[in-house]
């Protein structure tokens, strides 16, 4: 389950962070699969999950510690994969 709530006083704010089809696997093992999304500059961002559900494995490739197996991490628009 996930909840996105939009602030109209936000609608302009650009995106500062970009994870686009993000990919993690270690053998046969998806620990990131697919994740898409935007963080707007000014928003809150939290990850919440079960063990084993990837936030770890998210914010390493986020921090630069992690490769990403397939898809694009963007900060102000340039990427940190390539």
């Amino acid at each position: 389950m996930s909840a996105v709530i939009k602030d109209p006083a936000h609608q302009d704010q650009k995106t500062l962070v970009s994870l686009c089809n993000l990919n993690k696997h270690y053998g046969d093992f998806a620990a990131v699969d697919n994740i898409s999304l935007d963080i707007q500059d000014g928003e809150f961002l939290t990850f919440l999950g079960s063990s084993g559900s990837g936030k770890s494995t998210t914010l390493s490739m986020l921090a630069g510690f992690e490769t990403p197996s397939s898809g694009e991490i963007l900060v102000s628009g340039k990427s940190l994969v390539n």
